[in-house]
């Protein structure tokens, strides 16, 4: 009882506080001229809130330079001085609850440089500005080094990540498309395009926004969620220059890198061309020679966009890739068998040639100004070349030799895909009232053509030798149709909120002809039929889809609730097993977001979403694959689908003024008919898998990301911390095996930036127990963590010095696979001609000759550990020109 009265009593003065008239507020202070110290009359003095930079208050200076704002109440705050001929200054302002005065005392502006020839006018913008929907960056605001790239001023955005491999993410969402001018690039391909070939310095603001799309996916089937979305608006400066960079580099053991980058923006138009070619794995662009494996690279792109007329709107794009790469890769398996212990160590070679290119247009119609209707087409054309050699030894107990032997792939690949679409809109005179609808058609074409050749040696315990050996030719012929057709309306109930409808279906026809020859000794020909492999397999699923959506969206909060019916119906007929099976699926589809917005800094989400994922042909087929001896293959065609119910925690808070950012992230996923594979090992190690529904898979994250900058952005820390718990399912020769995997990983990055001296520091680790119920001794924690150091000394003369100290330490993984590689990279670059825009850099790569890639891949019934070759010690010497420094 007494707790009772203690908590209405809490209660009660706190309501008693909270209804209490606030404090007022009194900001004063006096300008002057830094250097002269003269007072400064009529300078104009702007407070803003540093929530969203709305203004709170505004004064003037009187003869003596005073100002006074007065009945505010307290907060955070920005004020905002500026004078004709002076800088503009920004000025950050605390105030608790219980202050009433804030006295500022004497700030001095800095003269802009006055003459009698020239006024110049140095503003200081603010560097965020936050709506509902959209974080808007000032990239002035943030320090890049001379000729950076978008993906350098990316990398200085708190929110923004970028991963080794430069795929970009915002608050852990993914980036679905970047745009420029508010215009798609590149029709919403790979934003690496964009990132790693346009000059950071075209940008003005970097705009981050979710936007709500007509995409739709009935695999996973479309979300209330909105895209993670970059807008890049262009410098009025910029405009109707051509912009860009060409350059070239040679080097030791033939090493080389080309590249050309050129952008013109000029009003409604939009002209980008895009040409890269390496064998450096792109070492010279990202300064890391981490990646596994040789790589010779060449890329081209090319985007056009205009407004041809008020109404017309026309856009182009073409990319090209053409990728060779050869690997080197040592791996040892260790496989989850309850009764016994089961290694296959491997060494492979792998040769690979891909070839694609995809040209894209897009027709946007104005009909009216409530009318419009886009109309997109894309082909695709994909060549591909893999050869693969693998030598294996499997070890049973006590290191017994189980089998070994060699396999070798080879295998050519050729696709065509065209794709047609349109989306017509239309707006109704009542606000808010919208009618949408999609219809696409595609078509897919592909012809396989491989070689499987393998000689196997396997020992089992009878003393025996048996010999297994495979010599085959397989023909794949591959064919997929799709229809899509959608219809969303949008009503608007009162000032706040609408409900929608969306109907549609999506009818699939697939078929794959697969032929096997056996090598015929006789005629020393591959003309020999083998009807037990060979299969003609076609599948007809048939989606109809039907939601029912409510939004409710207020100043502070907004919140969504659907329901959706998926009747799922397929149809497929295996010639293998002169069968005909049949599928159909009634599910309803929930999902709920809330969304909390006290205020425009500061976010808190929660989403609860049930889906579903259908099975793949290729794991519906019986027929048995064959081209990996040590693991065979066949497919389901009982498959059910895959539920999903997912759970989401988001909160983002950034403080305006200075820029500080926490962001946390919580979710939980409980999968129900997961499809996993059904394993069985024979006495002398093969596996045969079989993929099969089981219950009980989950897998709950958290990830707090904290970004504390301080002194005005030239020292930022971030700090990461990551969590995971994953339970995962399997079967091995019929025994349940449950798996529980725990990690846990802290990385902390430190940014210092200065004119003369730039340094950024990360360290890394990362803990990881897993364990197994069948099989205790099978118990395995490992611990990963790295360091990497990166300088850059900005010297007079234009002359650079820059290296990369990357070092990583791993315990716990098999013996051979604990390495711990010393990485340094070092250039030297001297800019020359007028305004910067030519450079000449020597850089050395490995210099320490240590490059080597390790690896662990965890799966449900197996743990692998890999080391990859990679690019060994070399030394370049460039030449690069930059365009559109002139302005």
């Amino acid at each position: 009882m007494k707790q009772l009265i203690m908590l209405l009593l809490i209660v009660v003065s706190t309501l008693h506080s909270s209804a209490q008239k606030p404090h007022q507020l009194v900001i004063k202070g006096r300008i002057t001229d830094k250097e002269t110290q003269d007072n400064l009359s009529s300078a104009t003095i702007t407070l803003l809130y540093a929530k969203d930079s709305s203004k709170a208050g505004l004064s003037f200076t009187n003869k003596e330079g005073f100002f006074i704002i007065d009945s505010l109440t307290p907060t955070n705050f920005i004020l905002l001085v500026s004078f004709i001929g002076y800088e503009k200054l920004l000025y950050s302002l605390h105030a608790s609850s219980t202050d009433t005065l804030i006295n500022i005392g004497t700030i001095g502006i800095k003269r802009t440089g006055l003459t009698l020839t020239e006024v110049k006018i140095v503003e200081a913008r603010i560097p965020l500005r936050i709506s509902r929907d959209t974080m808007e960056y000032n990239a002035n605001y943030f320090e890049t080094k001379d000729n950076a790239l978008v993906e350098d001023l990316f990398r200085l955005l708190p929110g923004v990540q970028i991963d080794k491999d430069g795929t970009i993410s915002v608050n852990g969402e993914p980036v679905k498309s970047i745009m420029i001018n508010g215009r798609p690039i590149f029709s919403g391909g790979d934003n690496r395009i964009i990132s790693k070939n346009l000059q950071a310095d075209l940008i003005d603001r970097v705009q981050l926004i979710d936007r709500k799309t007509n995409r739709q996916d009935f695999n996973g089937l479309s979300s209330n969620q909105p895209d993670k979305v970059i807008n890049l608006t262009i410098k009025k400066s910029k405009q109707n220059l051509i912009s860009g960079e060409i350059s070239g580099a040679y080097g030791t053991a033939n090493r080389f890198s080309t590249k050309l980058s050129l952008s013109r923006f000029k009003g409604e138009e939009q002209l980008l061309l895009l040409g890269n070619g390496d064998n450096t794995n792109g070492a010279i662009e990202t300064q890391t020679t981490s990646v596994g494996g040789i790589q010779e690279n060449w890329s081209g792109a090319g985007n056009y966009s205009s407004r041809i007329n008020k109404n017309t709107t026309i856009s182009a794009s073409y990319i090209a890739n053409n990728n060779i790469s050869e690997t080197q890769r040592n791996s040892a398996r260790k496989n989850i068998v309850s009764d016994t212990s089961l290694l296959i160590q491997q060494k492979s070679s792998s040769n690979n040639k891909d070839r694609n290119q995809a040209l894209t247009t897009q027709i946007e119609y104005q009909i009216d100004s409530l009318q419009n209707i886009i109309i997109s087409n894309q082909l695709t054309l994909f060549k591909t070349d893999n050869n693969f050699t693998n030598r294996f030894n499997s070890l049973g107990n006590y290191a017994q030799v189980l089998g070994n032997g060699t396999f070798k792939t080879m295998d050519e690949n050729n696709t065509i895909t065209t794709f047609t679409g349109l989306n017509y809109e239309k707006k109704f005179n009542k606000n808010r009232r919208l009618l949408n609808i999609s219809i696409s058609y595609s078509k897919s074409v592909s012809k396989q053509i491989g070689y499987n050749i393998s000689n196997s040696l396997y020992y089992p315990n009878s003393g025996e030798t048996i010999s297994d050996t495979l010599d085959q030719r397989s023909i794949i012929n591959t064919q997929n149709e799709q229809l899509f057709v959608m219809a969303t309306y949008t009503e608007p109930l009162h000032n706040y909120g609408a409900i929608s409808f969306m109907i549609g279906e999506d009818r699939v026809k697939g078929s794959l002809n697969k032929t096997i020859l056996d090598y015929n000794n006789m005629t020393k020909l591959y003309d020999k039929a083998n009807d037990s492999l060979s299969n003609i397999f076609v599948t007809v699923p048939i989606h109809h889809y039907a939601k029912l959506n409510w939004l409710v969206k207020k100043e502070k909060f907004d919140y969504s609730v659907s329901l959706a019916a998926l009747y799922f119906s397929m149809e497929n007929k295996d010639n293998s097993v002169s069968n005909i099976y049949s599928t159909n699926v009634l599910a309803l589809l929930p999902e709920a977001t809330i969304n909390f917005i006290p205020m425009n800094n500061r976010k808190l989400k929660f989403l609860y979403r049930k889906s579903i994922e259908f099975p793949q042909a290729s794991q519906l087929q019986q027929t048995p694959d064959y081209s990996d001896p040590l693991n065979i293959k066949r497919g389901n065609p009982m498959l059910k689908p895959i539920t999903f119910h997912d759970l989401q925690f988001n909160y983002n808070s950034i403080n305006i003024s200075t820029l500080r950012t926490l962001t946390i992230a919580a979710s939980g996923k409980f999968i129900i008919n997961q499809i996993i594979n059904l394993s069985t090992f024979d006495s002398i190690g093969r596996q045969t898998t079989k993929p099969v529904n089981l219950n009980g898979n989950y897998l709950l994250e958290l990830n707090i990301n904290n970004y504390l900058p301080f002194k005005k952005q030239h020292f930022g820390v971030n700090l990461n911390t990551k969590g995971s718990l994953k339970r995962s399912l399997s079967v091995v020769n019929g025994k349940e095996s449950i798996s529980n995997q725990t990690s846990l990983t802290q990385v902390i990055n430190f940014r210092y930036t200065r004119k003369i001296y730039e340094c950024a520091i990360t360290a890394s680790i990362n803990y990881n127990n897993l364990s197994y119920n069948n099989n205790k001794e099978l118990k395995e924690n490992y611990i990963s963590s790295g360091l990497s150091l990166a300088n850059r000394l900005n010297l007079p003369y234009g002359i650079n010095l820059n290296s990369n100290l990357i070092v990583a330490w791993t315990t716990g993984r098999m013996e051979g696979y604990n390495g711990s590689p010393l990485m340094l990279n070092t250039s030297i670059s001297k800019s020359i001609f007028n305004n910067r825009q030519g450079l000449i850099k020597i850089q050395g790569f490995d210099v320490l000759k240590q490059n080597i890639s390790y690896n662990r891949i965890i799966q449900d019934n197996y743990i692998e550990d890999t080391n990859t070759n990679g690019l060994e010690r070399f030394f370049t010497i460039g030449f690069s020109y930059f365009l559109g420094k002139n302005k």
